[in-house]
């Protein structure tokens, strides 16, 4: 049976920080993981291309990737608000530049064709059931790549396989990406896996051109310091009070410069007082 994103959000909330003391008490470890990552990534990312790390946790893993690759910009979100006060105290002893955001990758709150390269690490993993429609929405934000680093079930041995089966994680992902139209440029599996039990591929994925100016139009529209939107009708967003607004009156509340993007924290404000 899928698991609620409630209870997803209910356990990343819990595991808050451990990913973070993790990363300070195995650095060899973490290290070899992102530069399998980097080795692949490099052949497609650029430092001036947009990227965006959905489910990004602590950004343990975004940093070095970044870093690696000489990135100047990206957005990144994750569905649980601790996690993403961890990510903001670690870029702190960076130099990056990271915009944050409390966001579901069901409903990225994001213009289409927005993105040149999007990045998922173990992050699709806990939503079996919902592959089809969480890869047509990432398809949907990005510009060119999508680089899904993901438990692969097919290369899995019965162990993992009965693992993942039985934590609801992802199962058809492959089957998923065949769906979506994307075109598979290359799957590479990953070595130096933190747990052998859940070992991971790196899948680059490329996306037909459509509307090839869509990026520029949206840097013109919402500028690169604003590109979220509302995830509920995708319009852009203003500043208003403790949090960003739609010109529809969606209000969504920022708490410590993180803004809460999920379609559950929106508010309805049509007709606010206003004095003078």
């Amino acid at each position: 049976m899928p698991i609620d994103e409630q209870t997803i959000t209910f356990i990343y909330e819990m595991q808050a920080g451990t990913y973070t003391q993790n990363t300070l008490e195995h650095p060899n470890q973490s290290k070899l993981f992102t530069d399998e990552i980097v080795k692949t990534l490099s052949k497609f990312v650029g430092a001036e291309d947009l990227l965006l790390d959905c489910g990004t946790g602590e950004a343990t893993t975004l940093i070095p990737i970044m870093s690696a690759l000489q990135v100047r910009k990206a957005l990144a979100f994750d569905i649980s608000y601790s996690r993403l006060s961890w990510a903001a105290e670690n870029l702190k002893k960076s130099s990056l530049n990271v915009e944050l955001a409390v966001a579901s990758i069901r409903d990225i709150p994001l213009p289409s064709d927005s993105i040149d390269c999007v990045l998922t690490i173990h992050a699709i993993e806990p939503n079996g059931g919902f592959e089809d429609e969480i890869l047509s929405e990432l398809a949907r934000v990005t510009k060119n790549y999508l680089f899904l680093v993901e438990p692969d079930f097919e290369s899995a041995s019965k162990a993992q396989k009965d693992r993942m089966e039985s934590l609801n994680y992802i199962g058809s992902l492959e089957t998923s990406i065949v769906k979506s139209g994307l075109k598979v440029v290359q799957k590479t599996p990953i070595i130096n896996n933190s747990n052998a039990m859940n070992k991971a591929s790196v899948f680059v994925l490329k996306k037909n051109r459509v509307n090839d100016d869509s990026r520029e139009k949206n840097e013109l529209r919402f500028g690169l310091d604003r590109l979220w939107v509302d995830p509920v009708l995708r319009e852009p967003l203003r500043n208003f009070s403790t949090g960003l607004i739609n010109n529809s009156g969606l209000w969504y509340p920022i708490l410590n410069g993180i803004p809460f993007l999920r379609p559950t924290d929106t508010q309805l404000v049509l007709s606010p007082y206003k004095s003078g």
